[in-house]
């Protein structure tokens, strides 16, 4: 069988930028949970237990996270350290 090659010659132009990129799809799955207003169903959500500390995580910000840790592929809770160091993440959804 004869294989039959093709060349395309593709123009693009390379920049760089001071802003932190993350390989998670962060930006996609941050954008994906703002159209959907998902923060705002988990703080309309009463039956939620709320943190009595003011040193607490709000009950969005930690189903957020959680949700994320998730996207980002961890099967285990303890694996969410994955995404809690990754600065990128944290500015995007700060």
């Amino acid at each position: 069988m004869r294989s039959i090659r093709q060349i395309i010659e593709m123009y693009f132009d390379i920049s760089y930028t001071s802003k932190e990129i993350t390989p998670w799809g962060g930006i996609f799955l941050k954008k994906m949970l703002q159209k959907i207003g998902f923060r705002d169903i988990i703080e309309q959500n009463t039956n939620l237990p709320q943190s009595g500390s003011n040193r607490g995580y709000k009950t969005s910000t930690l189903i957020e996270s959680f949700i994320t840790s998730i996207w980002c592929g961890v099967n285990r809770v303890l694996h969410t350290e994955v995404t809690q160091h990754d600065s990128a993440l944290g500015e995007i959804f700060d």
